[in-house]
């Protein structure tokens, strides 16, 4: 009779665990580890070696918040060069009292990837995000006479999109980590 129930325990166990490794092989769609706490978001002085564009910028160094629960603070601003041939960047912030849903990052990251020519994001990687957390993902715009590398992440409350001109994912994944560590505020 014991033998019947080591047995049965033996079978439970091995099929708990059989269940448990299939759970973590399923693909996801996006780049993700649990969330750090991030205080906010702000708009750098400067992004990598990027001064920001003042003709065409909010004002810097100040965390972007908003006053409504209701509300979504959507806050652009643009680095580097006016020169369609210069190293050009784009950042666009997304801050929110209420918690963004995953269809909402993707939704958002696909209007960001076609404004304002109706551009569509190919080639997609899945950037480690290391201690970071949250969730991210990157591709290519492909534009009618351009093309810029995109990437998004997302926290609870804030999504971040950079675009870079004329470059590779490769190059602005490389990038990712450092331009994170410059817009996110920590607690």
């Amino acid at each position: 009779m014991t033998s019947r129930w080591v047995r049965f325990a033996v079978t439970v166990v091995t099929a708990l665990a059989m269940a448990g490794c299939a759970s973590k092989a399923r693909p996801s769609e996006v780049s993700t580890t649990p969330f750090p706490t991030v205080k906010g978001v702000q708009v750098p002085a400067r992004l990598g070696e990027r001064s920001i564009r003042t003709e065409a910028a909010p004002p810097w160094d100040t965390p972007v918040s908003v006053e409504s629960p209701f509300e979504i603070v959507t806050t652009h601003a643009y680095y580097g060069t006016a020169d369609p041939g210069g190293d050009r960047m784009r950042l666009h912030v997304h801050v929110a009292k209420r918690v963004f849903t995953y269809d909402e990052f993707e939704l958002i990251l696909a209007d960001v990837a076609g404004w304002p020519q109706k551009g569509e994001l190919t080639d997609t990687v899945l950037p480690d995000q290391g201690g970071r957390g949250g969730k991210a993902k990157c591709g290519m715009v492909k534009l009618p006479d351009s093309g810029e590398a995109l990437c998004g992440w997302q926290l609870p409350h804030h999504m971040v999109f950079v675009a870079w001109y004329e470059h590779t994912v490769t190059e602005l994944v490389a990038e990712l980590p450092a331009i994170r560590d410059e817009v996110e505020v920590r607690a």
